[in-house]
């Protein structure tokens, strides 16, 4: 029926199709399989480059401009596992330390040490992995930011459809690309936190809202009978500015001064994440 049906149609019949528009359609076995090609046009790309003098400034440039951009496209959407990342890493070490075939030169600091910024002692080179994780992070950025687009009333519909994205679970069957999307969220979790608006949406003890370091949460115990406290209780309703007489009795002093440096919303804006 293939075969008649590619006659019919002027068409080849593949027995499958490997990639298309520069991704790999084929993920439910061997990841080395389906993401391998971008080590090997790391590779094709660095060997043509052996031949030629280079300085060192020139070998950074080539390295941070073009092998590190080989693989972003497709790091947009999948993850590569951490097994092909280190290769990538292998690679580019090889040619900047100078390896010609098999004389291999003395490797005189890590290659993790070099993806350092410059202001820590590195050379500002990206660690593959953890910018696969930022990449797939900005995927789970625009369901935010653009909840009315195609692709976020589609992952939403079929995902989570009762939930946030920040709440849904990984579960099994699902695509390869929206378990990476997951992946990426966790990255998101680190640096998100709330806006306040009118208070209304954000739980004082569960979410991310005072500009404290690393939880942006209170540090103060849960007080009985407070487990389900908003940040719109904290607001005075006459007066539209913070209930600092109350905030006083569950809160530390320090935590209150932080809190009442927190701009309010005049019009009463919605809560936002940022």
């Amino acid at each position: 029926m293939q075969d008649g049906i590619s006659a019919i149609l002027g068409v080849e019949r593949v027995d499958k199709h490997d990639r298309y528009l520069g991704l790999p359609t084929e993920l439910r076995y061997s990841k080395s399989e389906a993401f391998g090609f971008l080590n090997e046009q790391i590779r094709n790309r660095i060997q043509g480059w052996r031949e030629k003098t280079l300085s060192i400034a020139g070998k950074e440039m080539l390295i941070k401009a073009v092998v590190q951009a080989i693989p972003s496209y497709v790091m947009s959407f999948f993850e590569v596992p951490k097994y092909l990342c280190d290769e990538m890493h292998r690679l580019m070490a090889q040619f900047w330390w100078g390896d010609d075939g098999d004389a291999r030169k003395i490797y005189w600091v890590a290659w993790d040490r070099l993806c350092f910024p410059k202001s820590e002692g590195g050379l500002g080179f990206q660690n593959m992995h953890h910018f696969n994780l930022a990449l797939l992070a900005k995927q789970g950025w625009r369901l935010f930011q653009q909840p009315d687009s195609m692709i976020a009333k589609l992952l939403k519909a079929k995902y989570f459809p009762r939930c946030s994205f920040m709440e849904v679970e990984i579960k099994g069957g699902e695509s390869y690309t929206w378990r990476s999307i997951l992946l990426g969220r966790e990255v998101l979790k680190k640096g998100l936190r709330f806006q306040v608006g009118d208070g209304v949406n954000i739980l004082v003890w569960d979410a991310p809202w005072v500009p404290l370091p690393q939880s942006f949460r209170p540090y103060s115990p849960i007080l009985e009978g407070l487990e389900e406290l908003t940040v719109a209780d904290l607001i005075d309703l006459d007066t539209g500015e913070w209930a600092v007489d109350f905030m006083q009795e569950i809160f530390t002093l320090g935590e209150v001064e932080k809190i009442a440096c927190i701009p309010l919303s005049v019009r009463g804006a919605q809560d936002r994440l940022v």
